[in-house]
C-alpha cells in the first residue's frame, strides 16, 4: 500500500510539476524548475520500486509469506523462456508462466493445457505413462502450497506433478 501511494504521489508531481515547470520555462526562460521536478517525480517513482524490492528482501528474511502483490511482480519480472519437455509434447514460452517461489518452481497450468482439466478449484493432470493427480488450488500463495491462483491465473508446483526443471541457454525443459 505504501509503495502505491508513492508511486502515485511521484508520477502526481512528475505531471503537475511538470505542466508548471514547462509554463515557467516558456514565460521566463528559466528551465531550473523544470529539471527539478522532472528530478523529484522520477526520484520518487525510483523510491516505490526500492520499497517494493526490500519488501520481498523483508518478507523472505522473516519467512513471512509473500503478499499477492509480490507475487504478481515476481511472476511479470521472471525473465521468458521457451518452454520444452522430453517426455510429452509441449511447445511454448513462459511469459508469465514461469516463476520459482521459495525454491520451488511454479508453472502456469495453461502450459499442460491438453493434459489438464478443472471442475473449479479442482484440477486432474493426466500425463502420458503416468497416474493421474488430483490437485486443490488456493486462492493466494502461502509457501511449499502445490497450487495457487492468482488473478484467474493458476500456478502448479512442479514437483507435486512428478517433473524438474533444467536450463540450456534460453529454454526450460521439464524433465
Amino acid at each position: 500500500m505504501t509503495t502505491g501511494i508513492v508511486l502515485i504521489f511521484g508520477m502526481f508531481i512528475l505531471f503537475i510539476g511538470g505542466v508548471y515547470g514547462v509554463s515557467m520555462f516558456l514565460n521566463l526562460g528559466e528551465p531550473q524548475l523544470l529539471i527539478f521536478v522532472v528530478f523529484a517525480g522520477f526520484t520518487l517513482i525510483g523510491i516505490a520500486k526500492i520499497i517494493t524490492y526490500l519488501k520481498g528482501i523483508y518478507y523472505i528474511q522473516l519467512g513471512i509469506p509473500l503478499d499477492r502483490d509480490l507475487v504478481k511482480d515476481k511472476i511479470a519480472r521472471w525473465p521468458i523462456y521457451h518452454i520444452r519437455s522430453h517426455h510429452f509434447p509441449l511447445e511454448g514460452d513462459s511469459r508469465h508462466s514461469l516463476v520459482q517461489l521459495d525454491d520451488e518452481w511454479y508453472v502456469r497450468t495453461t502450459v499442460f493445457a491438453q493434459y489438464v482439466s478443472h471442475s473449479g478449484f479442482t484440477h486432474t493432470f493426466r500425463f502420458p505413462g503416468k497416474e493421474e493427480i488430483v490437485l486443490s488450488s488456493s486462492t493466494q500463495y502461502i509457501k511449499g502450497i502445490s497450487m495457487f491462483d492468482i488473478n484467474d491465473t493458476v500456478f502448479v508446483k512442479l514437483s507435486v506433478l512428478g517433473y524438474e526443471l533444467y536450463f540450456d541457454e534460453n529454454t526450460a525443459y521439464i524433465v
